[in-house]
């Protein structure tokens, strides 16, 4: 007799990273830091490197901050401008071009309605990141393509309950 299984998490994976990368950005700023998503960054890098669990992920950041508190003088005495080209290539390999283009390529050729639902997001989401703020900008972008999403396939849900009803 094999032991029961445990019951399936509350929330998916990925709604519970997301909630705890929000945590850590709360807990940040309360203690005076920078919130952000610098994680982001983290994680494409270890996933460069091999990473691909939990505990890759633990040791990554117990590796960075070592090097940092250990190395503190030393990354104090680098000039802003070269950490500033950093970030850019950091901000160059976190974008997906390709994809990206291929969702324009994709919404322009076949103008099916879920990719026009994403070329709209992403050209929406560009814009207001842009001129307005990073973080209205993921927010509008996130709300608009479920907004978007539900309008497309209200005609679709209206037209399987009307069967229901009729059928009944």
């Amino acid at each position: 007799s094999s032991a029961p299984s445990p019951p399936p998490p509350l929330l998916p994976e990925s709604t519970r990273s997301v909630l705890a990368m929000a945590a850590g950005n709360v807990l940040s700023a309360l203690l005076g830091g920078f919130g952000g998503c610098g994680v982001i960054p983290q994680n494409i890098l270890n996933a460069r490197l091999g990473g691909r669990e939990r505990l890759s992920a633990i040791w990554f950041v117990v590796a960075l901050a070592a090097s940092v508190l250990a190395l503190a003088p030393l990354i104090g005495s680098i000039p802003v401008a070269a950490l500033g080209g950093v970030l850019a290539v950091v901000a160059f390999n976190t974008l997906q071009i390709g994809p990206t283009i291929e969702t324009l390529s994709a919404a322009v050729e076949k103008g099916e309605t879920e990719d026009l639902v994403n070329f709209l997001v992403v050209a929406v989401t560009t814009v207001v990141c842009f001129k307005v703020d990073v973080a209205g900008g993921i927010v509008l972008g996130a709300v608009l393509e479920r907004g978007l999403k539900a309008a497309a396939n209200l005609p679709i849900a209206l037209e399987t309950a009307e069967e229901e009803e009729s059928g009944l």
